[in-house]
């Protein structure tokens, strides 16, 4: 599971600002990313990437964890690993994360220590992440 969360620390414990769905005693792990008050998050989406591509698929395609993906998209993704474009590369890898091909590990992990964007490697790290968790569901 990868839940993407906003909170506010009162000083002594963090307020989400909507209601978490976890069974009392879940263990997680917490990432603190500062956002600053007049900043406004920027919603990321592999989309416009997906598009770009020309990717093949169901036309929801991006908002679910499906594993029915062609050959043929999961290989356009990795290729845009190494676009010239940090952009391009960052989304292909938040999507091959979605995709959850085992295939894209070693691309990734490539990019997690090579790419010289660190929103690449984040992506790259995110990606990974999301891969191992969809496998560790699988075999638990």
């Amino acid at each position: 599971m990868h839940q993407e969360l906003e909170a506010t620390f009162d000083g002594t414990a963090f307020q989400l600002e909507k209601p978490l769905n976890l069974a009392a005693g879940t263990k997680v792990r917490i990432v603190i990313e500062e956002v600053l008050p007049n900043q406004q998050k920027q919603l990321k989406t592999v989309l416009p990437t997906a598009k770009s591509l020309k990717l093949q698929g169901e036309p929801d395609w991006s908002d679910k964890d499906s594993q029915d993906s062609s050959e043929t998209n999961i290989s356009t993704l990795l290729n845009s690993l190494t676009d010239k474009d940090i952009q391009t590369r960052s989304q292909a890898a938040l999507a091959l994360g979605k995709l959850g091909s085992e295939d894209a590990v070693p691309a990734l992990s490539h990019a997690l220590i090579t790419d010289q964007a660190a929103e690449v490697r984040r992506s790259a790290a995110k990606a990974l992440g999301i891969i191992g968790s969809a496998d560790a569901e699988a075999k638990g």
